[in-house]
């Protein structure tokens, strides 16, 4: 479990980068409120699956 987490992390990480840049482009409110939404989600998902 901890080497999938290992190599989960990088992904979610590249994930936020390419978000971030896609809402620096949009700049749209909706955009950055459902991007927060999905990497919360995201890191909410990841710490339930590395506790069980």
């Amino acid at each position: 479990m901890l080497l999938q987490t290992a190599w989960y992390i990088p992904c979610l990480l590249i994930g936020v980068l390419i978000g971030l840049k896609a809402v620096r482009r949009l700049n749209e409110q909706r955009f950055k409120r459902f991007a927060l939404g999905f990497i919360l989600i995201s890191g909410g998902w990841l710490l339930i699956q590395s506790l069980f």
